[in-house]
């Protein structure tokens, strides 16, 4: 079997670019010409620590390497470089997300074999924040705990509930052929690999919304570009605080991995950026942490 790919998706043949722009038609990327902004300056930095570190992935078992080839494709599903780069869609006012290296292609089941310098890391995410963002663009107060617990259903169907809200906001009202249970059917199918039962989707996005009525208003209107934007911001500012605690850090999306007897700097830093933002989002460990390291908790 092929040794796993890991060729920098952020470069363009032999030059590293630090930011980004992509189509959401053709999905080509392009350099961004532009100097960086005071936030995306620790971008370069972080770089630096990241090419430094010795970062690896020990597979437990042939069996769970085996598992990240894609046959079909001929690659491995881990994948990509040792930097970081912005990623921006269709203009500098859409996404934001840092991607290109490694570790960030890590599925979640194999993340607890992750070593970063020696040490197994430790995972923080903030809680619900795509729902969290999404109360402060309509200017509301998010109600008390996880976004996506709704009530009469347990925290079971939490990640149906987090695919009926992220395809709604991934959807356009005005494209015809994207219909809001549709995408919400086959969200659901791709983490769970089960459809569905019939009229369950209609039954869930009524309790959903029912239940956070204030963000009606968002449905089918491609709101994941603002809210991604401001995550990205977010995201900057707590690898400027691990950058000055001279830490090392692989961000994934609204999540950082750190070696773990780094995690309360980790936890502070995630805590003092959201502040910054003035953002109530809770920070919590990664829901795989407990079965990693149950001593912790």
């Amino acid at each position: 079997m092929p040794k796993p790919n890991r060729r920098l998706s952020g470069e363009t043949g032999s030059t590293p670019h630090l930011l980004l722009l992509k189509s959401s038609l053709t999905g080509q990327k392009a350099p961004l010409v532009r100097p960086p902004t005071k936030e995306e300056l620790v971008l370069p930095l972080v770089n630096v620590r990241l090419a430094k570190a010795d970062i690896r992935l020990s597979f437990p078992d042939y069996r769970s390497y085996e598992r990240e080839w894609d046959y079909r494709h001929d690659v491995f599903s881990v994948s990509g470089g040792h930097r970081l780069y912005r990623q921006f869609v269709d203009d500098e006012q859409s996404g934001g997300r840092l991607f290109g290296h490694w570790g960030q292609t890590v599925p979640k089941r194999l993340r607890r074999h992750l070593t970063i310098n020696g040490e197994h890391v430790f995972e923080y995410d903030y809680q619900g924040m795509q729902a969290a963002l999404a109360y402060d663009l309509v200017g509301e107060e998010a109600p008390p705990g996880d976004p996506y617990d709704i009530p009469g259903y347990g925290k079971l169907r939490r990640d149906d509930f987090k695919a009926c809200f992220t395809s709604a906001i991934g959807a356009d009202q005005h494209n015809p052929n994207h219909n809001l249970m549709s995408a919400f059917s086959h969200a659901v199918k791709k983490q769970t690999g089960s459809w569905l039962q019939e009229g369950e989707a209609e039954r869930m996005a009524d309790a959903f919304w029912e239940y956070h009525a204030p963000l009606n208003e968002l449905a089918g209107t491609q709101a994941w570009r603002q809210l991604q934007l401001k995550e990205s911001q977010l995201m900057l500012k707590v690898l400027a605080h691990l950058e000055e605690e001279g830490v090392t850090a692989i961000p994934i999306h609204d999540a950082a991995l750190v070696p773990i007897s780094q995690e309360r700097i980790l936890k502070r830093a995630m805590m003092r950026a959201r502040c910054e933002l003035d953002n109530h989002v809770s920070v919590h460990p990664a829901k795989w942490m407990p079965d990693a390291f149950p001593h912790l908790f």
